[in-house]
This record gives C-alpha cells, sequence and structure tokens, in this order.
C-alpha cells in the first residue's frame, strides 16, 4: 500500500502523481530510495526498532477504511468506539500506560 501511495506522490510521470502528501502512520519508519523503479523505492521498514518481516502478518489499526483500500489486509472489523471517543478517552486517562509506539518517518536515503 505505501508502495502505491508513494508512487501516487513520486512518480516520475506527471500524469501518475495523485496527491502530493504520504499517508501518514505511527510506529513505523521507512527508508525510501526515490530513484528506485516503481514497487521498489522501501529499501528498509521497520515497526519501533525491528525489521519488518516479510513472511509475518502484523496487527494494525485505521481510522477510516476510505484509506485503506479492500484489497489489504484481512480480518477487518469495525470496532463500537468511534476515533473521536477513543481519543477523548485516551487524553482524560491520568493513569494510562505512557510506554507510546514511536512516532512514524520517512527517510529518504
Amino acid at each position: 500500500m505505501m508502495e502505491e501511495n508513494i508512487e501516487r506522490t513520486f512518480s516520475c510521470d506527471p500524469f501518475g502523481q495523485m496527491g502530493g502528501y504520504l499517508k501518514r502512520f505511527r510506529g513505523l519508519t521507512l527508508f525510501l530510495k526515490l530513484e528506485n523503479p516503481k514497487g521498489q523505492r522501501i529499501v528498509q521498514a521497520f515497526a519501533g526498532s525491528h525489521a519488518l518481516d516479510p513472511t509475518t502478518a502484523y496487527q494494525v489499526s485505521f481510522i477510516t477504511a476510505q484509506g485503506v483500500p479492500m484489497k489489504y489486509g484481512s480480518g477487518r472489523q469495525n470496532l463500537e468506539i468511534h476515533a473521536v471517543a477513543a481519543l477523548a478517552d485516551w487524553f482524560s486517562n491520568a493513569n494510562r500506560d505512557t510506554n507510546l509506539v514511536s512516532a512514524g518517518q520517512v527517510v529518504v536515503v
């Protein structure tokens, strides 16, 4: 999904460019070579400090299905809580665990 998004943002063909920004994420670090061919721009990917294993399935969450096409992932489910309520709950919980996953980043190499 990120390779497709990178292509829509940095396509060599101006007619292939759509948008101008990458999808936002948290806890993922991508190392990119923008000069690489389409589909081969991500050269390394990490979840936290661990390299992603292409043979492993990872659990993820997202706010809206609009930004994540159905062809990605399996076992999708809608939760009863909405994003705004979840954030309000998190900010109001003074005793929460502060061991947060690091912010996401894209590093162009």
